[in-house]
């Protein structure tokens, strides 16, 4: 689909006006931001408790982070709202978006480091009983 999408993204560069006016511009950043917020909530809360899958939202909240710097300074009117933008985008969202991939990317690999170590030790016991049940005469699968 990625490949089927890049002579449609062609399209909308070379068709799309510089300047739009939207209907309902302060809905779509109302809404965008609330979700923003309740990922960011979820993520700290799933830190916090040491959730499962923290990975997702995590990775999510930083996708949403870097969206929210990226439309704010392309869509900023003036060069005081630019400039306002671009600071917050390089001190605030970016950082914050590569640190929650930072979270992303290290309990992903602790999951697999815990499903390793719980594989391994269920191999141990198993192997452990096999022996038992051997030297009392019975036969496991």
């Amino acid at each position: 689909m990625g490949v089927f999408t890049l002579p449609w993204t062609a399209n909308l560069a070379v068709d799309l006006p510089d300047k739009a006016e939207a209907a309902h511009y302060n809905a779509s950043w109302v809404g965008f931001d609330l979700l923003l917020c309740a990922l960011l909530i979820r993520t700290g809360w799933s830190l916090l408790r040491r959730r499962a899958y923290v990975e997702v939202t995590a990775a999510m909240t930083a996708v949403m982070l870097f969206m929210d710097a990226w439309f704010d300074v392309l869509s900023a009117p003036t060069t005081r709202e630019f400039a306002i933008a671009l600071a917050l985008a390089l001190c605030v969202e970016v950082p914050l978006g590569v640190f929650c991939f930072w979270v992303s990317i290290r309990a992903e690999y602790e999951r697999r480091r815990r499903e390793e170590l719980m594989s391994t030790l269920i191999r141990r016991l198993l192997a452990l009983n096999r022996r038992t049940a051997a030297r009392r005469g019975h036969r496991l699968p």
